[in-house]
């Protein structure tokens, strides 16, 4: 009877212990889909942050060439600027010789 008994609570605590494993089986499924889902967000991730370090560093190339045209541009500009500068004193200078000229002749021609 109680070879019977200790037979009966072997058999009861198989039967929990199969309960709980195949209930411990469907966790450990769901952690493992879980893991892989979160697997493919990481390489999502990298691979979005890999592009956005390459869109960056292209960006600072080009900031970088336009950096130096913008400067070529500027120095190009600041050369004309002297000239048209040195170009407008001389024609100031040549339109105040006109001026007394012709005031030199006007003044001749008055009787």
């Amino acid at each position: 009877m109680i070879g019977a008994a200790v037979d009966l609570l072997v058999a009861a605590l198989l039967i929990a212990t199969c309960v709980y494993c195949a209930i411990l089986s469907r966790r450990l499924n769901t952690v493992r889909e879980g893991q892989a889902a979160l697997e493919a967000a990481i390489a999502t991730f990298d691979d979005a942050s890999r592009q956005a370090k390459d869109n960056l560093d292209r960006m600072e190339r080009n900031g970088d060439a336009m950096g130096r045209g913008l400067t070529k541009t500027l120095a190009r500009g600041d050369a004309l600027a002297s000239e048209l500068a040195v170009m407008i004193n001389a024609g100031d200078r040549i339109a105040g010789r006109i001026e007394s000229a012709v005031g030199s002749y006007q003044e001749s021609r008055v009787p």
